[in-house]
């Protein structure tokens, strides 16, 4: 009976402690802005560079459980420092399988990574 009660009180240990994103500032005067409530207007490219002359902000990555979630984190972390662009934009897939007693169960996270940057001129890409 103990074993049993150890096999179901083990998966939840698999799923605790997320980290949902993170983020390195690299241009000057990287400090936070607190712009995230405007992480929606921050276009995505997987184009490594822009046509017009920007200025990169910080290197982010978004954790999520959907592609949708890591993409919004990104955008989140890119926002709080300033950023109006991501480039270099990238999503990766890890795939698990946890066997719960004899059951599979397979748990998919995603990683949004890219380069935040910010336009030098009045000017933005569309998304």
């Amino acid at each position: 009976m103990r074993t049993i009660r150890i096999l179901f009180l083990l998966p939840p240990l698999f799923f605790a402690g997320c980290i949902t994103s993170l983020h390195t500032p690299t241009g000057e005067g990287s400090s936070p802005v607190n712009n995230s409530s405007n992480y929606a207007s921050v276009s995505l490219t997987t184009e490594p560079t822009l046509a017009q002359p920007y200025k990169e902000v910080c290197q982010v990555i978004g954790i999520g459980d959907t592609k949708e979630t890591a993409v919004k984190e990104l955008r989140k972390q890119a926002a709080k420092y300033g950023s109006s662009n991501i480039i270099n934009f990238r999503l990766v897939v890890q795939r698990r399988t946890v066997l719960l007693v004899v059951i599979p169960i397979t748990v998919d996270q995603y990683f949004a990574s890219g380069t935040g940057v910010k336009l030098t001129n009045a000017e933005r890409t569309d998304k």
